[in-house]
């Protein structure tokens, strides 16, 4: 991977402006290389490096930016809505609402009502890895992150934010071995 400069001529509503891996502390030289294929799936799950991949999951609650530049033929974010007290943006990700990224905008400005609507593809389908039950995983409204509504699996979840959570902290006796090194 390799950096440059890139062009935009509008003001950009992107992860990278709200929180970026300089903020937290990474050099561009770690940030660009790619994910280690050779750990253990349980371990490369825990989002641990500081290569983009793992920073960017980890940051952001998913692995690519909404940022779109001017070069880019696919520009899916939008300013969608504007007015004296609103602004609305539609945009895309890759594979899961950016929860990490929009609480670290609202923690920003904590004066300012957030609100993240968030529509998964049509014909997708997600399993839960514990019970095996289909299209159960859920988000928690509080940001503890993904939680299966059948076993209460916690595998992903964020397990600080599901110990304050009223809702979902009777459920941390269901966090997986390979997580249960981090309660």
């Amino acid at each position: 991977m390799e950096l440059a400069d890139t062009t935009y001529s509008n003001p950009v509503f992107a992860f990278h402006n709200i929180y970026n891996h300089i903020q937290d502390g990474v050099s561009d030289e770690e940030y660009i290389k790619q994910p280690d294929h050779t750990l253990p799936l349980e371990e490369s799950l825990m989002f641990r490096g500081n290569c983009w991949y793992d920073w960017n999951v980890r940051n952001w609650g998913t692995k690519w930016d909404v940022a779109v530049h001017d070069n880019d033929k696919y520009p899916d974010t939008e300013l969608h809505e504007e007015s004296t007290t609103v602004l609305g943006y539609k945009f895309n990700t890759a594979w899961s609402p950016p929860i990490e990224a929009i609480t670290k905008l609202s923690e920003q400005y904590p004066s300012l009502e957030m609100n993240l609507i968030a529509t998964e593809e049509e014909s997708y389908e997600n399993k839960c890895r514990d019970c095996d039950e289909v299209n159960t995983l859920e988000y928690c409204e509080e940001g503890c992150g993904e939680i299966c509504d059948s076993c209460h699996y916690m595998g992903e979840a964020d397990l600080d934010c599901v110990a304050e959570c009223d809702t979902h902290k009777v459920y941390l006796d269901n966090v997986p071995d390979y997580r249960k090194v981090e309660a």
